[in-house]
């Protein structure tokens, strides 16, 4: 019997019927004639290849999904954005590993935490309202954007701060249709929205510089000469507001002059551009303004080319340099009038080179030397010094360049072309460039000769002058000598007299102070004769002034209070003798005590006075 070929869906009539076969007893095994017995075995045999078949493409397939799951499972694990998904109660499912790298979480403490949580509420918020849109479309039947959405927001890392992030979202469908999740794409764009930042304040910038800048910045069409752009600083330029500056045009500003020398400046840069060296220009130009008056413009110009670097308008940036003409001129003027006065000053002025060559010299020093200007410039400084100078001369201005000396002052001889003699007075000052590298000696000289010859003068005056004053004071030696000779005679009358005093209070008073103190006596006569005593002995004491020097801050009534106390005598018996009362004694030793500079230091006061003879 010829092999049957499998015809299609027979592996399930197959199944069917092995099953009865195999379900079957003996007795219906028995009941099966020999070729259905070997249809069935053809049956079997096609079923267990099928089978075997089916098996071999189930491999195939679980190890295609099992490779891909790993791709996918790779690229997720590995993509520097974070990738999430998130269910329909707003909890997150699943994050990669690359949220980490963006916040610090670990992927546990990422899905742990609820979006409120995860951003700041101004970001949660626009993030919920674009959720809560697509479900509100959703809900209502329409159809939901092709792309997903995109959003900018913020997110916290672990450390507190923020970063900012593109983050896009798609709903995720069941089988129904109805959404079952999100699936979201985190993406960092710190550094985009810095450039971004960065790019809008350049912009802002570049916007107020061009609306704000005092010159005037215009656009000019090549073809035509109109304007295709103004500042609004060219009403304070020209005079013309925006719009009665756009309906003007180019040659409608200019002097016919002016327009003639911009024509042929612009006709050979075109030239120029054509072999790609067109450069930048700066003009003058005299303009027209709105109050028919004229001015001078500085004019910086430079072409503008289009993508394919075909020249299409000009670029100016205009500046009013009326001021800055006139300065010009003043200054060309003032430096006419500084040459006449450096010429004609009553100073010769020298510029000398390192080398000792002669840069420069007014009219005014070439003609005090005899020279031109011509033969002294270009020429060796050294040949107008006099040759008994020169060395110094040469020394000093080396030391000059060498040490970088700023000023230095010098006295020497120069020499006429005649070869007459000039002493000059020569004061300089070294000049240095950027790097601080002597490149010139600025000299100034002043003929001194007629000083010189007074010096010389007044030399040989001080010089007789010296000899009278030598003779003169041979004379005052002599009458120095006499004059010591009666100051001496002096010093001897003061001491005898010194002397005559003392014998006659040691001889007339004292004796009569010591028969009174014999005599009956009360005390307060007793305290009065001690004090007498006391004060003639002070007197003839050569220590009295040492006591006088201290007692001149006293009042009278304190030095006469101060002279009991030194001599022991109580508060009582100083006020008994004065006549004061105790209290006013005491109040006048604390006066003394205070004014001779022991007031609140436990010193005792008689034994400080006694001490100061």
């Amino acid at each position: 019997m010829a092999k049957r070929k499998a015809k299609p869906k027979q592996s399930v009539r197959l199944k069917e019927r092995v099953e009865i076969f195999l379900n079957s007893n003996i007795t219906a095994i028995k009941k099966i004639s020999p070729t259905d017995v070997r249809n069935l075995f053809e049956d079997l045999q096609i079923y267990q290849t099928e089978l075997e078949n089916h098996s071999k493409e189930m491999q195939k397939t679980n190890a295609e999904l099992r490779e891909s799951e790993a791709r996918y499972r790779l690229l997720a694990d590995n993509v520097s954005d974070v990738i999430w998904t998130m269910d329909m109660e707003m909890n997150y499912t699943y994050f990669s590993p690359s949220i980490t790298h963006l916040q610090g979480f670990s992927v546990e403490e990422a899905l742990a935490m609820p979006p409120e949580e995860s951003m700041p509420p101004d970001s949660l918020e626009i993030v919920m309202k674009a959720i809560t849109e697509e479900l509100e479309m959703h809900s209502k039947g329409q159809k939901p954007p092709d792309r997903s959405q995109t959003i900018e927001a913020e997110v916290y890392c672990k450390d507190g701060s923020t970063v900012w992030t593109e983050i896009e979202g798609n709903f995720l469908y069941d089988a129904n249709g109805q959404p079952e999740g999100i699936i979201g794409i985190t993406r960092d764009i710190t550094e985009r929205r810095k450039a971004e930042e960065v790019l809008k304040r350049s912009e802002m910038e570049y916007r107020l510089l061009a609306e704000n800048v005092t010159d005037a910045i215009c656009v000019i069409d090549l073809d035509q000469f109109v304007f295709n752009y103004v500042s609004p600083s060219v009403e304070s330029v020209f005079g013309y507001t925006v719009e009665e500056f756009m309906n003007l045009n180019v040659y409608d500003l200019l002097i016919p002059d002016s327009a003639d020398h911009m024509m042929e400046v612009l006709t050979q840069e075109i030239e120029k551009n054509k072999y790609g060296k067109a450069e930048p220009q700066r003009l003058e130009l005299e303009v027209l303004l709105k109050d028919g008056l004229t001015s001078w413009m500085e004019v910086s110009a430079r072409f503008l080319r289009d993508d394919k670097e075909h020249v299409t308008s000009i670029l100016c940036v205009v500046r009013d340099v009326l001021e800055r003409k006139k300065a010009e001129k003043a200054l060309k003027e003032n430096k006419e009038r500084f040459q006449s006065l450096y010429d004609n000053a009553p100073d010769m002025y020298f510029t000398v080179s390192p080398d000792g060559v002669i840069i420069s010299v007014n009219q005014f020093g070439a003609d005090c030397l005899g020279y031109s200007k011509e033969e002294l410039v270009e020429n060796s400084v050294w040949k107008i010094v006099y040759k008994d100078d020169l060395k110094m001369v040469q020394n000093q201005v080396a030391e000059i360049f060498n040490q970088k000396l700023q000023k230095r002052e010098l006295e020497f001889r120069k020499i006429r072309k005649d070869g007459s003699i000039l002493w000059v007075h020569e004061r300089t000052r070294l000049i240095l460039d950027e790097n601080d590298i002597p490149i010139e000696l600025w000299i100034i000289c002043r003929d001194v000769t007629i000083y010189k010859q007074a010096e010389k003068a007044l030399n040989n005056a001080n010089k007789r002058l010296e000899e009278k004053v030598k003779e003169r004071t041979a004379e005052i030696q002599e009458k120095n000598t006499a004059l010591k000779v009666l100051l001496n005679q002096r010093g001897d009358d003061k001491k005898k007299l010194e002397e005559t005093m003392m014998s006659n209070v040691k001889e007339l008073l004292i004796p009569n102070l010591t028969r009174l103190k014999s005599g009956a006596l009360n005390s307060k006569q007793q305290t009065a004769l001690n004090v007498l005593e006391a004060n003639l002995n002070e007197i003839i004491s050569p220590f009295a002034n040492n006591v006088s020097s201290t007692y001149m801050r006293l009042t009278p009534t304190e030095i006469q209070i101060a002279n009991f106390i030194k001599h022991g005598a109580s508060s009582k018996d100083i006020a008994d003798s004065l006549g004061l009362s105790q209290r006013t004694v005491d109040t006048h030793r604390y006066n003394i005590r205070k004014k001779i500079g022991i007031g609140g230091k436990g010193v005792n006061l008689r034994t400080y006075l006694l001490a100061l003879t």
